[in-house]
């Protein structure tokens, strides 16, 4: 089983896949750290679980360690 989950259509990071509209599994960060597929739009779910936003990449998650860069919102 995956340990972590971003949606397809927003990039955010979890590992609840319940979060994310379009759930797609990763292995670890590293599959999308560094990347510069900005958001450009938070999905529903994830509006109301998102605390973190990477300051690279514009990236939400709902906790600090899913991000490379993460910065409290």
């Amino acid at each position: 089983m995956a340990e972590l989950y971003k949606c397809g259509i927003c990039g955010a990071v979890t590992k609840a896949s319940e979060q994310v509209c379009d759930v797609v599994a990763i292995e670890d960060k590293d599959e999308y750290c560094g990347t510069d597929d900005k958001p450009t739009v938070m999905c529903n779910p994830m509006k109301k679980q998102a605390a973190y936003m990477c300051n690279s990449c514009g990236r939400p998650a709902d906790q600090p360690d899913h991000l490379c860069d993460p910065l409290k919102i």
